[in-house]
């Protein structure tokens, strides 16, 4: 499991890793805080799952959220005049 957990810390660095007290399940935690939007949007804070590779599908699922339905920026070239 040990090697498993270190090949997900290589890809997600963002992310702590770690497994229940009896291996059973791992799970992941966001290495920051999310805002009420990323919860709207889908993001979780942590992640449980049956094994690596569950593990790897949530996030990637994860992963594919951020990319696609990220909070507009502000453009300060399109305020709109008073």
């Amino acid at each position: 499991m040990c090697e498993a957990l270190s090949g997900l810390r290589a890809v997600w660095p963002g992310w702590s890793f770690w497994s229940s007290r009896h291996g059973a399940l791992i799970c992941a935690t966001r290495r920051r805080y999310l805002t009420d939007h990323d919860s709207r949007r889908g993001l979780a804070a942590t992640l449980v799952a049956n094994g690596p590779d569950d593990l790897r599908a949530q996030l990637e699922a994860q992963e594919s959220i951020e990319l696609t339905d990220r909070e507009p920026r502000p453009n300060p070239a399109r305020r709109v005049p008073a």
